[in-house]
């Protein structure tokens, strides 16, 4: 039995052939892989967006809820209350552990937004970040005239003191200007 040239061109179109098709599906196996990539990549971004967006709401709720327990909590009858074991002190890690809660998905999902390669996202995320940064500052701040200068005489320490043993009062019109700051 001898093998003609006709027979060698049929084994050479059919190993080619099936080369030519194993390749084709690499081929084609690797682009949908690295869409797949792509897509899963730009989901896990949009996820940071949302939950950046979702986290800094969730802050500025927290926020405006530690400004009104500063407007609750203050002046001389709480201090006596404090004093006399009738009502808890404040703890400052309490409270740092309850703003923290909100804010750590937030600085995660931001560490996820600075892996991505987009400059003007990465800037964003940023920007959201020191806006909740922003609002906590500007909620939980004292009244100008509450703050406490270091340079000012004993006197007006004195008098910054004696304003702070009354209680803070809820202000419409101040409220609406410190809102409109933030």
């Amino acid at each position: 039995m001898s093998i003609t040239s006709t027979d060698w061109a049929v084994v050479a179109a059919s190993v080619s052939a099936s080369v030519f098709s194993i390749g084709g599906a690499f081929w084609l196996d690797a682009k949908r892989a690295k869409r797949q990539a792509r897509i899963a990549k730009q989901d896990e971004l949009k996820s940071a967006c949302a939950r950046i967006i979702s986290g800094s709401m969730k802050v500025a709720h927290k926020a405006g809820g530690l400004r009104l327990a500063m407007v609750v909590r203050s002046g001389l009858t709480e201090g006596l209350n404090v004093l006399l074991r009738l009502r808890k002190p404040v703890d400052p890690l309490e409270l740092n552990d309850y703003l923290f809660s909100e804010l750590a998905p937030i600085l995660e999902a931001q560490s996820v937004v600075w892996l991505s390669d987009d400059t003007a996202l990465i800037r964003s995320a940023g920007d959201v970040v020191m806006a909740v940064a922003d609002v906590i500052n500007k909620s939980t701040a004292f009244p100008k005239d509450r703050q406490l200068d270091s340079s000012a005489t004993q006197y007006d320490q004195l008098k910054v003191a004696l304003r702070r043993l009354t209680p803070l009062k809820f202000d419409s019109k101040e409220e609406f200007v410190r809102q409109a700051s933030v």
